[in-house]
């Protein structure tokens, strides 16, 4: 497992400016979601130099996901209920190469030139890539987004320095697509049911 990361002083920078908790490791967050990169066996992936708080009023997480072969920044913050799957993937380089979902064409002209559309059904995919979301994607550099079941997160490749701006600047776009989702949305998808344990 790799120790190159290249955002630790970022982090930790930003969770010292905003007043968050700081954890050089929790494994809860490495196992917690089940699409790549988190797909892997459980003790080749750690999440270090974790950090969490409120931001905007909204709780949010960021840390290096270390693996085997790659490391990654994952931010995240919780929304008010599930819902199904929903990613956008940039076409070259993403983290996801094969989202789960049917494909859909963003409205938007700049975002359809940047990112792939998945999504449960066209209705999710409006509301989620509402006018103030599509403002704030279309600003940001291009990075996995996706909802996994009450998280939305946003995923990089850390290849790269991630300087505290463009954390905050992540943050504000996830929390700002969080903020838009409306409401009714949630109570249209159900928690699914489990299937049966053995």
């Amino acid at each position: 497992m790799t120790d190159d990361v290249f955002t630790v002083d970022s982090l930790r920078g930003v969770a010292l400016a905003q007043g968050w908790s700081y954890r050089e490791n929790d494994q809860g967050f490495a196992d917690r979601w089940g699409g790549p990169p988190f797909d892997t066996w459980s003790g080749s992936k750690r999440a270090a130099d974790v950090v969490s708080g409120e931001y905007r009023e909204r709780p949010v997480a960021a840390f290096c996901l270390l693996t085997g072969d790659e490391n990654f920044l994952v931010v995240a913050t919780s929304l008010p209920g599930r819902l199904p799957r929903f990613a956008l993937a940039p076409p070259v380089g993403a983290v996801d190469p094969g989202p789960f979902g049917y494909g859909f064409e963003a409205e938007d002209p700049d975002l359809a030139q940047r990112y792939e559309v998945y999504a449960a059904d066209a209705d999710l995919a409006a509301a989620v890539l509402h006018v103030d979301a599509v403002a704030v994607l279309r600003k940001h550099r291009s990075m996995d987004w996706r909802i996994e079941g009450r998280d939305l997160l946003a995923i990089e490749r850390l290849d790269r320095e991630v300087s505290e701006e463009e954390l905050l600047n992540t943050l504000d776009a996830l929390v700002t697509i969080a903020a838009g989702i409306p409401s009714g949305l949630f109570d249209r998808y159900p928690t699914p049911t489990p299937y049966p344990a053995v």
